[in-house]
């Protein structure tokens, strides 16, 4: 049982140092990272060779709205390999890429090997490139006009790659920064953190951050994997706990014992409704399936939820009885975050003018949303993952008495 514990402890405490790292460790190294307005850029670029045929080069561009797509198979939640987008640092020198360049629609055919579009753009195959349809990876022996198709380049390996480089202009005038292997482009966004882009995803006028990423932001598949498989362990542990006892109750006829046949129609629904999920539509598991998530699951959410409501209500009514000053900051501001979201609340304070456009409410109510609202959630929700990670742990190793069959 010792060792049980200091394995909980540990795993508990290198999840919650990542969730701690991803909530307040930002995308790009902090003291190395550079924030100015775009004022020009370089695309990138990337080599790909597939078997002994020569590289292609492949300049990350949108020309008439097709640039090429750099894909990597990766796993889906049921294990499934997929093919995923990736950035370009992302694609080290060495890995396995997918090159995949449309969706696009073809006027004119001028041989197997080239086609015109619409606008008159020119495409043909290179050698290790082939037609495939729409965007997916159905090969096409001979394009035909009006038909959805992409070239892609399937297994192909990355020779060499050119990052590009972003011209700012900062305080001390227009710089060029060239980018590295492994150098994130963060846009920025005016209401929030933004997010990572590629460089022909900017604007002149976008403000952005570049800088080397961090090894957090780079493996949150993977821990979110992890979390996965422990809370996949814990309910299955609990099912057979719950299994168990329900068992038992029936068979000593305990009081209520009728209570437990409901519990394993549940079970059995769930597991109809979850195995005939996959099934194709038209399909009697299908139908099966969607009968019960749509018809009976949906609508006891809808009256637990209902029920619900008047718990919500009684609990407000005692929060917002201000007896305290905690309980007075918490009421006003629960009445400007509602009254920001309401026509009335713009009307109250909108005869301000714009000089004093940050006092009105729903700039106020945004504030407080943003702010405030979000650093309090980053915080629960931090504690939440701690606790259900050391409990479904718990459970897993039978620490729990109530679950591994103890009074």
């Amino acid at each position: 049982m010792k060792g049980r514990r200091i394995i909980t402890i540990v795993v508990t405490f290198i999840a919650g140092l990542y969730f701690l790292l991803d909530f307040i460790v930002p995308p790009t190294m902090p003291g190395v990272s550079f924030q100015a307005v775009v004022a020009d850029w370089k695309p990138g670029s990337v080599s790909v060779r597939s078997g002994t045929s020569a590289p292609i080069l492949y300049q990350l561009i949108s020309k008439n709205n097709l640039r090429p797509q750099l894909l990597s198979s990766q796993r889906d939640t049921l294990g499934k390999p997929k093919l995923t987008a990736i950035l370009l640092r992302e694609a080290g020198v060495g890995a396995k890429v997918t090159v995949r360049i449309g969706p696009f629609v073809a006027a004119h055919i001028i041989n197997p090997q080239s086609v015109s579009l619409a606008d008159g753009t020119q495409l043909s195959l290179s050698p290790g490139q082939k037609w495939v349809t729409g965007a997916g990876s159905d090969p096409i022996a001979t394009p035909t006009t009006g038909q959805p198709m992409s070239i892609e380049q399937v297994d192909g390996i990355v020779v060499s790659k050119d990052p590009g480089s972003i011209d700012f202009i900062s305080r001390s005038g227009r710089v060029t920064r060239s980018l590295g292997d492994h150098t994130a482009v963060i846009k920025l966004a005016r209401n929030g953190p933004g997010g990572e882009v590629s460089v022909d995803d900017l604007k002149v006028g976008d403000t952005a951050q570049i800088g080397p990423a961090t090894t957090f932001v780079d493996n949150r598949d993977t821990a979110a994997q992890f979390n996965t498989v422990i809370t996949t362990m814990a309910f299955g542990i609990g099912l057979l706990s719950l299994g168990m006892t329900h068992t038992r109750i029936l068979v000593q006829r305990k009081t209520g014992w009728y209570l437990s046949i409901f519990f394993f129609f549940a079970v059995a629904m769930g597991v109809i409704a979850g195995v005939g999920k996959y099934e194709d539509p038209g399909t009697a598991a299908r139908a099966t399936s969607d009968f019960f998530v749509l018809r009976v699951i949906a609508s006891v959410n809808s009256a637990i939820f209902s029920l619900l409501a008047f718990y919500m209500a009684a609990a407000a009514y005692r929060a917002f009885r201000v007896k305290t000053a905690e309980a007075a900051l918490m009421m006003t501001s629960a009445l400007i975050v509602m009254l920001g979201q309401t026509p009335f609340g713009s009307y109250l304070t909108s005869w301000m003018g714009e000089q004093y456009s940050a006092l009105w409410l729903p700039n106020i109510a945004g504030w407080i949303l943003r702010v405030p609202n979000t650093s309090v959630f980053r915080g629960l929700t931090f504690g939440v993952m701690l606790g259900a990670i050391a409990t479904a742990l718990r459970y897993w190793f039978s620490m729990e008495k109530s679950v591994s069959g103890g009074e």
